[in-house]
């Protein structure tokens, strides 16, 4: 906890997630992958498209989801609303209709067969039901017209929400991948695309994602999936993101908005028998029929209610330590300050003592060391923790691991079913109140928006800063997810272990050999590390090579001239061509390697790397990745053990216990203008991916790269040959 998922444009400054741009126009770039460490090869959405999408309407996208029956459009309303009704002047077609806030909204997809617009999965049959798909105005009846991002807005306002259920709120009961309906508590009931793609929906809006001249429609999305908590090119997330879309692709569905629509006043969730903030008190919370023990945190006083489940003892309320550290120059550890439905409240207002304290992972870790050095460093990078992490917890106890969270919800019957079994008994929106079977007594609590719907808490673990544990209104179960900040719930038991590299699953550290090479053609030296039987460079090549006498797509190109040129330690970018030698100055075995066709390259390929070194294989990276230990029940999880430490994006990084030291180097860009002529565009500057070529050729104009990304594993990927990137040698 999930990017993305994850590019933010105005509206998803309002979201309390990363939004990431989803573009249908079907461009060339990027790079595929599967799991490293024999998989098989297989194309993934990347390959279509340089943003990571396809066409939003593409069925052929979520073919592994189960779709439900589908007869008839009724299916979608929820029978609890009192829908209005309007009719289309133009084609006498019936619509339902549903008033929410100060909106009067369709409470269906347009039908009307406007030009450009056709039948979902291309069949007459699914009009009547889903409606029509539209790539331009969406030609809304007289007296309605196609909403914008801004209106959309409003919409998402009025239901009172800014998390991950926003779009459970307006999704239909029915009809969605795999069980994940929505509760569609206000009649919008949003539906899916078609029978066929029944995982996700995009509605048109008014508005141009950047400009007129793109043609580039924004749209508003949903999505059926859950367990991941941001949105980004590998994750789905439940919520809203906002997308935009090429008016050449075949459309997504619409809903008009009624001419007139008020603007947002207030939310339009009940907070009838709701905890009020302004008169809850924490003892409200807790299960009167549950026999608590208690705690003191001698730091500061304060005494926590605390339950015993199973093995376990935990306390039974929210962490409210200050934590507070001269090198951070602030209070890491915030008391959320609420913004009610009416009113603000007033500067002071001790949310902490009701719902404690919102800690980022870096607080939460103690990554200061102020009581241990269990999460020492662990300020927002990958880090590798001790087994136990006390952090900031009370002498005696700790924060949970991922080990932790699972004995507690096997104990109670499961992940499925513990959220109802362990959420409070009230506080909860929707009915979503627990049994509180055994004192545990999650209670919903604000985020750092500064709203608390009563809809959400969520606790960190050890094991990952992507993997809090939530609890929701809107699901029986506990799932995992992240945000920058999240709540504490300490376990007792803590015992501080000395001995980090019993948690390297390889090869020691100390048993590598580094060293250092001359490439005798420049001059230039590398570092070098020996893993096992293998010397590795531990740096990217950086030798200028050329076809030539000027800088060519079949040679090799910098960083960019503002970072020092090719001195920097991204070394240079080398097309699979340049990287293969395919001009053959240096040996034959990649000699004819080029761009448009297969030239089936064997055994040892020197390619551009210096004499007695040569380009690694799968076969090499595999025996490494064995080396390491890294690989377990076909999880490929080595990437943090090779990722540098820095220069990664936040959280991104990895430990460099062997010095290998993979940067986020990305890839460098070639196009052609109109004359044909290939010229080096720039190099991406995201820092979120590195990739290094192999030898091992996938198809005539695409080639495997070992590919790292902000996740642990190490993946195989086919990049077309046409991009630069870095090259790692391995010596004869």
């Amino acid at each position: 906890m999930y990017r993305l998922f994850f590019r933010i444009v105005a509206f998803c400054a309002f979201m309390a997630f990363a939004c990431l741009c989803l573009n249908a126009c079907l461009e060339d770039g990027g790079s595929s992958s599967v799991a490293a460490n024999d998989a098989p090869q297989k194309e993934n959405d990347s390959d279509k498209d340089k943003d990571g999408s396809k066409d939003p309407s593409d069925s052929s996208m979520f073919a592994e989801v189960k779709c439900p029956e589908v007869t008839s459009k009724s299916q979608f309303l929820n029978p609890d609303i009192d829908y209005g009704e309007m009719t289309d002047e133009r084609d006498g077609q019936v619509y339902k209709t549903v008033q929410i806030g100060n909106q009067t909204w369709m409470a269906e997809n347009l039908n009307y067969a406007a030009d450009r617009s056709m039948c979902p999965d291309s069949l007459e049959s699914n009009c009547k039901i889903y409606g029509r798909w539209y790539t331009m105005s969406g030609s809304c009846p007289e007296g309605w017209h196609l909403p914008s991002v801004a209106e959309w807005n409003v919409l998402l306002r009025s239901v009172g929400k800014d998390d991950k259920v926003d779009a459970a709120m307006l999704k239909s009961r029915f009809g969605w991948a795999d069980g994940k309906q929505g509760v569609d508590a206000f009649g919008f009931s949003a539906m899916p695309m078609s029978k066929r793609n029944c995982s996700q929906v995009f509605f048109l809006t008014s508005d141009y994602y950047d400009n007129e001249n793109t043609g580039e429609r924004s749209c508003i999305a949903f999505n059926y999936r859950a367990g991941a908590y941001y949105y980004n090119n590998e994750t789905s997330v439940t919520g809203w993101f906002m997308g935009y879309f090429n008016e050449v692709t075949r459309g997504v569905p619409v809903r008009c908005l009624k001419d007139g629509s008020g603007p947002y006043e207030k939310s339009l969730l009940n907070t009838e028998n709701l905890a009020l903030w302004d008169k809850a008190d924490k003892k409200d919370f807790f299960n009167p029929k549950v026999e608590y023990g208690e705690m003191t945190d001698e730091r500061d006083g304060q005494v926590y209610k605390t339950v015993k489940i199973g093995n376990q003892t935990w306390m039974a309320e929210n962490l409210n330590y200050i934590y507070a550290v001269d090198s951070l120059l602030k209070e890491e550890g915030v008391c959320p300050i609420y913004y009610g439905n009416d009113y603000v409240f007033p500067d002071g207002f001790k949310t902490c003592d009701l719902y404690g304290r919102l800690y980022p992972f870096g607080a939460a870790m103690d990554s200061a060391g102020v009581f241990s050095d269990d999460g020492l460093d662990c300020n927002g990078l990958v880090c590798k923790p001790n087994e136990q992490v006390r952090g900031i917890c009370p002498e005696g106890w700790r924060l949970p691991g991922d080990s932790d969270w699972d004995t507690l919800l096997d104990a109670v019957g499961g992940a499925d079913v513990a959220g109802k079994k362990l959420k409070s008994l009230t506080g909860w929106f929707y009915d979503g109140n627990g049994s509180d079977e055994y004192g545990f007594s999650a209670r919903p609590s604000p985020d750092l928006s500064g709203s608390n719907n009563h809809t959400h808490v969520g606790f960190w673990s050890v094991g990952s800063h992507l993997n809090g544990r939530y609890f929701s209104f809107y699901s029986d179960a506990v799932y995992q997810g992240a945000a920058d900040k999240l709540y504490i719930r300490c376990i007792k038991g803590y015992t501080h272990i000395d001995d980090p590299s019993r948690y390297i699953p390889g090869i020691l550290p100390s048993e590598v050999e580094e060293g250092s090479m001359t490439d005798a053609r420049d001059g230039q030296v590398y570092k070098t590390v020996k893993i096992g039987d293998k010397t590795w460079m531990a740096e990217n090549l950086n030798y200028d090579y050329q076809v030539g006498d000027s800088v060519s797509i079949y040679g090799s190109v910098c960083l960019t001239d503002s970072l020092g040129n090719c001195d920097s330690s991204y070394g240079r970018y080398y097309t699979w061509p340049a990287a293969m030698d395919s001009a053959g100055i240096f040996s034959d075995g990649g000699k004819g390697c080029g761009f448009s066709e297969l030239c089936n390259p064997k055994g040892t390929i020197r390619g551009v790397c210096p004499e007695g070194w040569h380009l690694p294989d799968t076969t090499e990276w595999n025996a490494l990745f064995s080396e390491l230990n890294c690989v377990e029940d076909g999880q490929n999880n080595c990437g943090p053990l090779l990722k540098s430490s820095r220069d990664w994006v936040s959280r991104g990084g990895g430990f460099d216990y062997y010095g290998f030291t993979v940067l986020p180097s990305n890839i460098a860009d070639w196009r052609q203008d109109y004359t044909k002529e290939w010229f080096f565009e720039s190099v991406r500057t995201a820092r979120n991916n590195a990739q290094i070529w192999l030898s091992n050729e996938s198809e005539k104009d695409a080639a495997m790269v070992a590919e790292f990304t902000i996740y642990k594993f190490v993946r195989f990927s086919k990049t077309r040959k046409k991009y630069g990137v870095s090259v790692r040698c391995v010596k004869d």
